[in-house]
């Protein structure tokens, strides 16, 4: 059963395991995928940390990689610095480089995450020095849940 999810300022797209009570309901869950996006022309880019609404990614759950699709380029009027966390930490996804790194160039880009939550967590967006005056955003995460 398919079903969508609508935040604030993410939209995320879900599979829900009805018949199975073990299997969680969580977006991302095995088999499963939850994507976050965030249009920072809507919904602004003020300095300071941007909590990604939608599912929260459940404890235990073990992070393997992010997928980071920038859809349209990050655009600022000054030296916007831009990071990506899972919420237990505010750059464990990318650390804070310039807007107009490589890394945020338009296209779709694999990261390296390894992390374990310690505890229910939003992923973020974290700007700093400058606000971001444009460009959108799309991240999954990879990841395995149930880990004790």
């Amino acid at each position: 059963m398919g079903r969508d999810f609508i935040g604030q300022h993410a939209h995320v797209s879900s599979q829900v395991y009805a018949d199975d009570f073990e299997q969680p309901a969580y977006a991302a869950a095995e088999g499963a995928t939850a994507f976050w996006t965030y249009d920072f022309s809507v919904h602004g880019g003020a300095q300071g940390t941007i909590v990604l609404a939608g599912d929260p990614v459940p404890d235990k759950t073990f992070v393997n990689a992010a997928f980071v699709q920038v859809i349209e380029g990050l655009t600022s009027n000054g030296s916007a610095m831009v990071a990506l966390g899972t919420g237990q930490a505010s750059n464990d996804i990318k650390t804070a480089v310039a807007y107009n790194n490589a890394a945020y160039a338009t296209g779709i880009h694999a990261l390296l995450v390894h992390v374990l939550l310690s505890a229910q967590r939003q992923p973020t967006i974290t700007i700093s020095v400058a606000d971001l005056t444009g460009g959108k955003l799309k991240m999954t995460l990879d990841n395995i849940d149930g880990w004790d």
